[in-house]
């Protein structure tokens, strides 16, 4: 008996190894399909909003981060001034980030069609070639019965090595649906 035990003892060992392979593997491809393969579109949709405000921060282009708001948020009062201070908290030019949040989506629906939508979503640890770090956070109105409330409703900036922060725009809804 202690013969057999001697013989088997390394094959379910050696079994128990070489299954444990394939699990390994599987998992692999669980985060390769997690992380990769099958974004949705409106992850897509955010990454490209979210590199583009990351371009005009960089290259200082106001004019073309002011027109990705909504037209009621950029007539709202105090606007301007909020918008300058994004430019004046964020300085350099960004190296890299970790990674941008799939988006986080509120609103109210009606026999399954949008009456208002936005999108939340956060860009992590945007490093610049000057050795300062920045989180942003966007609020993106994307259906709204009003037209121009679509567009960019809120972008908060934080200086992650300073703790200096500044946001422009007017958040979440401030007005009630009529």
């Amino acid at each position: 008996m202690a013969k057999k035990l001697l013989l088997l003892t390394p094959l379910v060992i050696a079994i128990f190894l070489l299954s444990g392979c394939d699990a390994v593997e599987k998992a692999g491809d669980l985060y390769d399909y997690l992380t990769t393969s099958h974004e949705s579109e409106e992850h897509k949709e955010c990454v490209a909003l979210c590199e583009e405000v990351i371009r005009c921060l960089d290259e200082d282009d106001k004019d073309a981060l002011k027109m990705m708001f909504s037209p009621h948020v950029r007539e709202s009062e105090n606007f301007d001034e909020e918008f300058n201070e994004l430019f004046e908290v964020y300085d350099g030019k960004h190296v890299s980030y970790k990674r941008i949040s799939f988006p986080s989506t509120s609103g109210s629906k009606e026999y399954g069609e949008w009456i208002y939508k936005d999108l939340s979503y956060r860009v992590y640890d945007i490093v610049c070639d000057n050795g300062n770090n920045y989180t942003l956070d966007f609020v993106d109105c994307t259906a709204y019965p009003k037209q121009d409330h679509i567009g960019l409703h809120i972008i908060a900036i934080m200086n992650t090595s300073t703790e200096e922060s500044a946001e422009a725009g007017l958040g979440f809804w401030k007005e009630d649906l009529d």
